[in-house]
This record gives C-alpha cells, structure tokens and sequence, in this order.
C-alpha cells in the first residue's frame, strides 16, 4: 500500500512539473477581450494557491475591453520604436514586444501620463511551469502632468501553482498556471517623488497572449487606490476593416486657435488637459472637423478619437 502510494505522488507531481504553457502568437490584425469584472474587491472567493480553481460562484458587475493591437495602429508608433504591440483600453495605451520567448512592457500613455522607457522591463518569460519565477528591473524617463522625470520600473513574478480554472461564465481550462507578480515604479519629477504599485495574480492558459484571470490591487506608496477582479468571457479577431482609424491625422501642431482633424468614421472627439479634465468633446461625422480652442490655456492637451471599435490618443501643443 506505501509502495502504491508513492507511486502515484510521483506520477502526479512530475505531472504539474511537465505542465507547460508556450509563448502565445498574437493574431495578426489584433484581438479584443471582453472581461467580466468585478470592482473594488480583489479577493471576490477564497481558493488555495495550488489550485484547483474555482470561480464559478462569482457575481461580476461590469464589463471591461481590452484590445491587443499591432503597433503599426497605434498613431503613437515612433516614441515606442522597439514595441510590437499595444492594448488599448479606456485607461490608456499601454506598449509590449512580444518577441522570442518574453514579452517586455515599454511604457503608457494615459490621460495625465506618459512614459516611454529606452530599455523596456520583463512582463513575462515562457515557457511557464511550476517551477518559473524571474524578476526585472529598469531605469528609464517618463512625464507627468507635462512635466519631466525619472523613474524605476521593477517587475518580479513567481508561478504559485498549476492546477484547472473555472471562469464565472462556466469556461472550464484543464491547464492554467497562477502567476504571482509585483510590478513597482518608483518616479520623482522635481521634488515630488512617489511609488506606484501594481500586485497581482494572474493565471495563464495556452495561446492566449494575457491572462484569462486577475485579481489585482493598485498602490500610490501605501495608500491602496483601487482593487478589481477580472474574468474573460468572450474574444473576438479583429479584421483590417475594424482597425480603419489607426491614426490621428491633424493639423497644424502647435496650433493657435482652430485643429483641423481627418476621421475616418463618425467618431467622439475629445481633449483633455494633461490633469485629466474635459476641457472639449462632441461628436463628429467621418470627414475634416475643425475643432476651435482659441479660449483654452497655452500648454500640452491630449486628443483621443473614439471610434467606436478602438481609441487612440496624441499629445498637441496650444500655443
């Protein structure tokens, strides 16, 4: 009986040791996640590290998109040279190679921040396995509200286990693999200095280029700003008839008193200034617009397109 046994702790602990999950292969007009999400609550069950995983009972209360892009249809292609891809979602552009065997972060752009690192950090490396941990850490320059600094990027995950997963929506992957990761960026611009953390686990399944889980916290030094569980529930391939609007085409920057921009389809048009705030939006039909911001402040100001499948944003100057 002890011989029996032993015989099957071996068979099932080289059996989680030779699970394996590959570097996924982006399609290659991007694709779109839909996440049911959960807000303001990081830990919606409790459930073991080692797995298995269960979520099934979960109550979500929004939906969130992600899209993964082609860096060609990001209008913010040439500050992020090395890239290969970007997601897009309603927080911001945020930059990846996907190159090899790892995927690399190089940066965002979101409404009061941009940051474009010349040497990216690791994100994450495959294959994964039970045993996979790695940690990377770079120094790079960024802007905050329009003004400039430094900053330090570290990123470390450790796999905590393999085991099945159980989405809310019933998906059930045989194979999923629990990632531990804490991505800190440390940023001073001037004499402020503060420390932004992102902690999270995620799991991975195979061919899929993001986790399909997340239960994440977010940190300004130690005050935690927002928590939210994440869950996928449908992905859609994009076609080159989707990504039509791949850039902003406008005139003149600088610019005085009147922007012309061409869309490419009726689109929502906004600007912020670079704390956020509104300070101009309507909706436009496909065409040249003339957008009239005579009365706005000197300074830098971001222009997002909507339009309606993807968002994408650049920085103009008023003078």
């Amino acid at each position: 009986m002890r011989y029996t046994i032993l015989i099957s702790i071996q068979i099932i602990s080289f059996a989680l040791i030779g699970q394996t999950i590959n570097m996924p292969t982006v399609p290659e007009y991007g694709v779109s996640y839909n996440f049911d999400q959960l807000e303001d609550n990081s830990e919606p069950t409790s459930f073991s590290n080692e797995g298995p995983w269960d979520f099934s009972s979960v109550k979500t209360t929004s939906i969130y998109e992600m899209k993964l892009l082609p860096i060609s249809h990001s209008s913010s292609q040439s500050d992020y040279p090395k890239a290969t891809h970007f997601i897009s979602s309603q927080n911001g552009e945020f930059f990846y190679s996907y190159s090899g065997n790892e995927v690399y972060n190089h940066g965002r752009i979101t409404d009061n921040t941009k940051s474009s690192y010349s040497d990216a950090v690791l994100w994450m490396k495959f294959p994964l396995n039970s045993t996979s941990q790695f940690t990377d850490e770079i120094e790079s320059d960024f802007e905050f509200n329009g003004a400039s600094g430094s900053v330090k990027d570290n990123c470390t995950s450790k796999v905590l286990g393999v085991s099945s997963l159980i989405l809310p929506n019933g998906k059930k992957y045989d194979n999923a693999i629990l990632v531990e990761t804490t991505k800190a960026m440390e940023g001073s611009v001037f004499v402020l200095k503060a420390t932004i953390t992102e902690y999270g686990k995620y799991w991975w399944v195979d061919g899929i280029p993001l986790p399909v889980a997340a239960l994440e916290k977010f940190y300004l030094d130690d005050d935690i700003q927002y928590e939210r569980s994440s869950f996928l529930n449908a992905e859609k391939l994009l076609s080159v008839d989707a990504l039509s609007q791949k850039t902003i085409d406008f005139y003149p920057n600088p610019v005085n008193d009147y922007l012309t921009i061409n869309l490419q389809s009726k689109s929502e048009v906004t600007i912020y200034d670079l704390q956020g705030k509104v300070v101009y939006q309507e909706l436009f039909s496909a065409g040249n617009q003339t957008l009239n911001i005579e009365n706005n402040p000197s300074g830098k100001y971001i222009l997002t397109v909507n339009d309606f499948e993807s968002t994408i944003r650049k920085i103009f100057i008023k003078q």
